[in-house]
């Protein structure tokens, strides 16, 4: 539909003009109607300046009315979930309203994008705010997530979280292994070659950090700061691992030069004559 091309163009006027001659063009029934419809939603939720979350939400309300269980029902909930988690500079969300809403998304799309998107974000909305009770609570969410969407697209995010509820309940081995996990979750055919467009950078440097200082693992630490100098060389994070590289490699040397030397042997197996 011409009316997307004119919105990501930042042609916002005319993208409302297209998206409402379509609307006012279209049976009720006809999927383009709907599109129309969403399209008006999100112009007036994004476009900036001229923002409208009234109308915004007037759109999306509309298209709940007319096939609750459309593809298209499932995000405008979620876009309605985010109106009310997305506040003005220096307002605090209603929480509870907020989680209600992501609630609605989950009850009626749980195995739907949208559902998965708002149940990362409801577990986002207790993890941020550090509370121990409430970071346990997203740490067991997420777990039970984990096991009934093992196929869920989201998977990287979802153990990115769970890393952040460990960082917050000071388990480092318990963040380390799942940050390591959410970095093979990419699979083996993924790397910064083939896939510019992820950044790994840092992952890795989290990672290497965690297992250096958190744990004392330097080969774990080692490895990812060596993947992140070798895979993202011009990376700010580079320079400090090639100096954690060269701390490390000199304490390994200097603790081999402590051991005592090995023994000799011989053809006597130690006897004298």
């Amino acid at each position: 539909m011409a009316g997307w091309e004119e919105f990501q163009m930042g042609e916002y006027a005319s993208a409302i003009d297209t998206f409402s001659a379509a609307k006012n063009s279209t049976p009720e029934d006809d999927p383009n109607h709907l599109q129309a419809i969403y399209g008006l939603g999100v112009t007036w939720n994004l476009r900036r300046p001229g923002q409208d979350n009234a109308k915004a939400r007037e759109y999306y309300e509309e298209i709940l009315r007319l096939a609750p269980n459309d593809d298209l029902a499932a995000w405008s909930l979620l876009r309605l979930a985010r109106l009310k988690h997305l506040v003005g500079m220096g307002e605090v969300p209603d929480y509870p309203a907020v989680r209600e809403a992501y609630q609605r998304v989950i009850d009626q799309f749980v195995f739907h994008p949208a559902g998965e998107t708002a149940f990362l974000f409801a577990q986002a909305t207790f993890i941020t705010r550090m509370d121990r009770d409430e970071t346990m609570a997203a740490e067991y969410n997420l777990r039970q997530f984990l096991k009934t969407h093992a196929e869920t697209p989201f998977l990287r995010t979802a153990l990115s979280l769970l890393a952040d509820c460990y960082l917050t309940l000071d388990r480092p081995r318990d963040q380390l292994n799942v940050e390591i996990q959410a970095i093979e979750s990419l699979g083996k055919n993924l790397s910064s070659q083939n896939t510019p467009w992820l950044n790994s950078a840092p992952a890795y440097w989290r990672i290497a950090t965690v297992a250096q200082y958190r744990l004392g693992d330097i080969r774990t630490a080692r490895k990812y700061y060596d993947k992140l100098v070798t895979e993202y060389p011009r990376d700010q994070r580079s320079f400090g691992a090639e100096l954690a590289i060269k701390d490390i490699d000199a304490m390994v040397e200097e603790a081999r030069s402590k051991l005592p030397p090995a023994s000799s042997g011989g053809s006597d197996n130690g006897k004298t004559q």
